[in-house]
């Protein structure tokens, strides 16, 4: 008797479908990672807080700069005048500024770089004001702005007393910049007013001297210990966000891999890479 060999065509075999569903829902929560982070970031930075302290640069005599426990919160400066104080002094009055009064000098100083990466968090500002008259009492704000943006008052001093054109009486303000300032580069504004009826008597900024100008300032909360990784985004809180979707994408793909190849080892095939 002939024998016949019995052949059975062996059912094709589909490919396991669940690791790439895993993998795209895995996609898709990293996307909601990715936009949750970044309203939380829009949604901070939008108040500007500062720690400030000001004086006559002689009072600190040979420090570089005050001690950190001289510094106060600045909440925007006292009822009168500056309490609304949202923006410089209007064009007309810069116009109409008196005569008697003018800033002979100013500079600026940068500290604190803890993760070396340029961008500083302590600033101090050195001006010199003058006046026609035998001495006057006036008071200054500081305000901050980065290129495109706003000014930000981060500082009104005290009053303080200036005599004639005397060199021993240049004013200092120290602001450390605690939340609100991304890295950027920041131009530096000083007004003077007159202390007795409030009245703009004097500026001086980044077109007087470039020492105000384009100043590389951070917040506290963009410094570190440790130098940031190189990582290019288009927008804040991309980088750690990118990170985590490429981790979350690679970790998909192997554990894909690791399955189709136990399946396919398991029907008695050969994986091929």
């Amino acid at each position: 008797m002939e024998r016949r060999t019995r052949t059975t065509a062996a059912a094709p075999r589909s490919r396991p479908v669940w690791p790439f569903r895993w993998f795209l829902m895995l996609v898709a929560a990293t996307a909601l990672t990715v936009a949750a982070g970044a309203m939380a970031a829009s949604a901070d930075g939008t108040d500007h807080e500062t720690r400030t302290a000001d004086g006559f640069a002689a009072e600190r005599g040979a420090r570089q700069r005050r001690p950190a426990s001289a510094l106060q919160d600045f909440d925007g400066g006292e009822p009168a005048p500056g309490a609304g104080k949202s923006s410089p002094a209007p064009p007309d009055s810069r116009a109409v500024s008196c005569c008697g009064f003018r800033i002979y000098e100013a500079h600026t100083r940068l500290f604190d770089d803890l993760d070396r990466d340029g961008y500083y968090t302590w600033l101090q500002v050195t001006f010199d004001v003058d006046t026609d008259y035998r001495e006057a009492e006036v008071y200054a704000d500081i305000w901050l702005r980065e290129p495109g943006g706003d000014y930000v008052l981060i500082h009104e001093t005290d009053t303080f007393t200036i005599r004639g054109s005397s060199a021993g009486d240049d004013y200092e303000v120290e602001a450390e910049l605690v939340a609100g300032f991304p890295p950027d580069l920041y131009d530096v504004l000083i007004e003077v007013y007159d202390a007795w009826d409030h009245r703009f008597v004097a500026d001086f900024g980044a077109l007087d001297s470039p020492d105000l100008g384009l100043l590389p300032l951070e917040d506290i909360s963009f410094d570190g210990d440790l130098p940031p990784p190189v990582v290019h985004s288009g927008g804040g809180g991309g980088a750690g966000s990118f990170s985590l979707a490429a981790l979350a994408a690679l970790a998909a793909l192997g554990l894909w891999r690791r399955r189709r190849h136990s399946s396919v080892r398991a029907a008695g095939g050969r994986w091929r890479r």
